[in-house]
């Protein structure tokens, strides 16, 4: 897959609204239950950290962009592929959220497993659907419960 000025564009979009919700959500927080933000012991520090760097990162995108195509008047010649390709990523971004949707109720090893099983099989690229089952069976389970050994073992994070 090459550059496309569309994906380009979604992607800027996608990642402005999340930023612009992200801020409104901690402009809530501060405002409407008087969290103080720029305190060490904030419990919203971090995320408006987290934000302000995302922010960060998205003008400097555009700013590249805009330089970028001020050098370049071509147009985009792949757009059948493009649209494709933004199928494909509408397709993963609905499944996450579908993912973070039920993970509540799945909890995280039956949730991940399944999800990172799914997410695995549409990125592989092998002709047989049997050697895509194969090759990412065994991964999805060794990762997953490592995973979970990790947080809840030793850093002693219970995940949902």
């Amino acid at each position: 897959m090459g550059e496309s000025k569309l994906l380009t564009k979604v992607s800027i979009i996608v990642i402005a609204a999340v930023c612009l919700l992200a801020f409104g959500d901690i402009a809530y927080f501060v405002f409407s239950q008087g969290i103080p933000l720029l305190t060490v012991d904030s419990p919203i520090i971090f995320p408006f950290l987290i934000d302000l760097v995302l922010l960060i990162s998205l003008i400097m995108v555009i700013a590249g962009e805009m330089k970028k195509s001020s050098h370049e008047k071509g147009t985009d010649k792949d757009e059948p592929e493009n649209i494709k390709d933004l199928i494909a990523v509408a397709a993963y971004f609905a499944g996450t959220a579908a993912y973070i949707l039920v993970l509540k109720n799945l909890h995280f090893l039956t949730g991940t497993i399944i999800y990172m099983l799914a997410i695995m099989y549409l990125l592989h690229e092998a002709k047989r659907s049997a050697d895509k089952v194969v090759k990412i069976l065994i991964p999805c389970l060794i990762t997953v419960p490592a995973v979970y050994f990790v947080f809840s073992g030793i850093f002693h994070v219970i995940l949902p």
